[in-house]
């Protein structure tokens, strides 16, 4: 009696999917760098004093809170990430936006402060 065993490819599951045209996966960063540039001209057309990145975290509130539409959850499936994920996409660029915007007299002149720190942080925390 010989038993066989059939193993399915995970490309025998994408070859039963039908997509037509292009997921929200796709589309959604260039929607939301769409609306960060109209955001960032009228900021600076109406001299508007907050920060950029104040703005983008109440736009993003509001936004949540239509996550119940249907529409809405099509566009949010970055809400599924873990903590751990969310961090290691969006830490690199924040550390890079303080760093890039950073007064170079002033990162100098604290350089000494910034290495105690960040050493004694390395081996003690």
């Amino acid at each position: 009696m010989t038993h066989i065993i059939e193993r399915k490819s995970p490309y025998d599951e994408l070859s039963k999917t039908k997509k037509r045209g292009l997921g929200p996966e796709f589309i959604c960063p260039f929607i939301v760098l769409f609306f960060a540039t109209i955001l960032r001209k009228l900021l600076r057309h109406y001299h508007i004093s907050l920060p950029y990145t104040v703005i983008l975290m109440l736009v993003g509130a509001v936004l949540g809170g239509f996550y119940q539409y249907e529409l809405i959850k099509r566009f949010t499936f970055i809400a599924d990430l873990t903590p751990v994920q969310i961090l290691s996409i969006f830490l690199p660029i924040l550390i890079f936006e303080s760093a890039f915007s950073c007064d170079p007299h002033i990162f100098i002149k604290c350089l000494g402060q910034i290495l105690i720190l960040a050493i004694l942080g390395r081996y003690f925390v």
